[in-house]
């Protein structure tokens, strides 16, 4: 539905977006992160999902927070196993 421009279906992945964001500006309160980092097949689906999830982010952002960037990631299907192995290798040395 979203390849065809739904419009339904477009705002519900707005929506979406825009909630991802707000709870990502309350994570980065707690743990201040450089970055924020969005991937998955919503992203591909809806051009404008990583600005709603900026848009989302910047409406509840505080001050403090004001450096996080919100990014896209590349690592795709890999990444949770990625960030696993970089987490035992951490923990290793």
């Amino acid at each position: 539905l979203i390849e065809k421009n739904d419009s339904v279906a477009v705002r519900i992945l707005d929506d979406a977006a825009e909630k991802l964001g707000e709870a990502a500006a309350t994570l980065s309160r707690v743990i201040n992160p450089d970055c924020v980092i969005f991937s998955g097949e919503a992203l591909e689906l809806h051009p404008d999902f990583l600005r709603k999830i900026s848009e989302g982010f910047d409406a509840r952002t505080m001050s403090i927070n004001a450096h996080v960037r919100i990014i896209r990631g590349n690592l795709g299907n890999q990444a949770a196993a990625l960030g696993g192995v970089a987490l035992i290798l951490g923990q290793v040395k």
